[in-house]
């Protein structure tokens, strides 16, 4: 299969995390929408990271991607969003059921040797706005997540926090984790999150946190949920000195939604039209 995700074919830190109210109403649902569902058994996320000033031309050459896909008729899905914070990335995420599910995709991509020829030509150009790329494979994780749901047409920023666990301490991340979760369920925290475990692609433990949002003002609610999620929780000193010691660091980036760049469902694209479909 090619390296990119085939719906891509190609395709305290903690404390900041929880304590952001931005995600209050980050997987509402507008009148229109599909009803909400369950995020997906297995995400697989390609990450590029593009030149400096080479942005606007990368954003054309993956709208190509993206319109080859959609005139092959290709079994291909993804969403792309670009960063606007830390380094200049874009990210192309597709969800599946299972894993098999993923290697179907791609097989049945390769059959189409028109589309196959046509992504040599566009993979070849695409090398020319890089710097590097990387791929990931990732397992929902709902044990470690609060009142997640599927991502809405609603949403147009994305915010992902990557958290980094020493080696043996996956243990210590999912006490603060399920702590965190029940202080938001005492507080009455309307505020969910999606965790996902990533699987490949990257060493150590890697756990990535998702919360999309409807606006990047949404981030201005944050000191108020975090203030009462502290409140609730029941041994924060516990669960600092926890965190200090399975944490390897953490890193938060940014994001909003590129429609131009990625291949919608047509019911996910249909809730919204004038967003998603470009």
């Amino acid at each position: 299969m090619s390296s990119r995700p085939r719906a891509l074919t190609r395709p305290s830190a903690l404390l900041l995390c929880l304590s952001l109210t931005c995600v209050a109403s980050a997987f509402a649902q507008s009148a229109s929408a599909p009803p909400p569902t369950a995020p997906p058994a297995v995400l697989n996320i390609y990450r590029e990271s593009v030149k400096l000033g080479r942005a606007a031309d990368h954003e054309k050459l993956e709208h190509e991607w993206a319109t080859a896909f959609i005139q092959s008729n290709a079994p291909v899905h993804y969403l792309a969003m670009t960063s606007i914070t830390g380094p200049s990335e874009a990210w192309f995420i597709s969800g599946y059921d299972t894993y098999a599910a993923w290697e179907k995709e791609g097989q049945d991509t390769d059959k189409n040797t028109a589309l196959t020829a046509r992504i040599k030509t566009l993979a070849a150009r695409d090398a020319d706005l890089l710097t590097g790329a990387q791929g990931l494979t990732a397992v929902f994780r709902p044990e470690l997540s609060y009142k997640p749901v599927g991502i809405s047409p609603a949403m147009r920023t994305m915010q992902v926090i990557t958290f980094h666990v020493k080696p043996g301490q996956d243990a210590g991340f999912t006490t603060v984790s399920k702590a965190y979760a029940a202080a938001y369920e005492k507080a009455g925290v309307d505020l969910p999150w999606a965790t996902y475990e990533v699987t490949n692609g990257v060493p150590g433990s890697t756990f990535l946190v998702f919360f999309p949002m409807t606006s990047l003002s949404a981030l201005d609610q944050d000191a108020a949920a975090g203030k009462s999620v502290r409140a609730a929780l029941a041994d924060a000193d516990g669960l600092s000195k926890t965190w200090g010691e399975v944490s390897q660091g953490s890193e938060s980036q940014l994001f909003v939604f590129n429609p131009k760049m990625g291949v919608a469902t047509k019911e996910f694209a249909k809730a919204d039209a004038k967003y998603w479909t470009r």
